[in-house]
């Protein structure tokens, strides 16, 4: 039973990365995956269910795979904004995650990630190796200790959601909007702590 599932998973992982969501259907899944259509019925109930589970995997993939690239060593703006530059080209190379960029998409994606608590499976990877750099820099001085880890990678994924939204900014700022935002991000955290002014209610 197991079996099958992987090889409709591979299968539709295939055809999603050659054609994209829109373009492929069910029947090209199971028919690359040498089943029927209703054995297909037995482990996903849409395409929509398949396809978020290729994205997870293939999202978990590359954060993992860009996390592991990071020098320690390095220039920590060099740092950051290498791995911001991977990720938008991974994206854009990805026919998988260039889905991120469907607006209609994403919010069924984002949906079924909060119904099924995969963003928790999702952000593990960034947590668990992007935190170990913070730590590293905030004991060196090389950035703000006041700051809780948590709150640093915010800052950051913050970047990822404006990218999603470059319409309502304004497509003609980027990508040079999101480096500013980098630039900004990272002087805020290598300067002295300050407390942000929040306006009263």
């Amino acid at each position: 039973m197991k079996n099958k599932k992987d090889m409709i998973f591979r299968a539709a992982h295939e055809l999603f990365a050659q054609k994209g969501y829109k373009e492929t259907n069910i029947p090209e899944i199971t028919n690359l995956a040498g089943v029927g259509v209703g054995t297909f019925y037995n482990y996903y109930a849409s395409k929509d269910e398949i396809f978020f589970e290729v994205f997870a995997r293939e999202n978990e993939k590359t954060k993992k795979e860009m996390m592991s690239s990071i020098d320690p060593g390095e220039d920590l703006q060099v740092t950051l904004t290498r791995m911001m530059v991977r990720s938008r080209d991974a994206i854009s190379s990805n026919l998988i995650l260039r889905e991120w960029y469907n607006k209609d998409l994403y919010s069924r994606m984002e949906k079924w990630f909060q119904e099924e608590k995969s963003n928790e499976r999702m952000n593990e990877i960034i947590q668990t190796y992007l935190s170990e750099f913070i730590l590293k820099w905030q004991q060196e001085g090389k950035i703000r200790s006041d700051l809780e880890v948590g709150m640093i990678l915010a800052l950051f994924n913050s970047t990822v959601y404006v990218d999603m939204h470059k319409t309502e900014v304004g497509i003609q700022f980027f990508p040079q909007l999101i480096y500013h935002l980098l630039d900004f991000i990272i002087k805020g955290l290598t300067s002295s702590p300050e407390q942000p002014v929040i306006p009263k209610e």
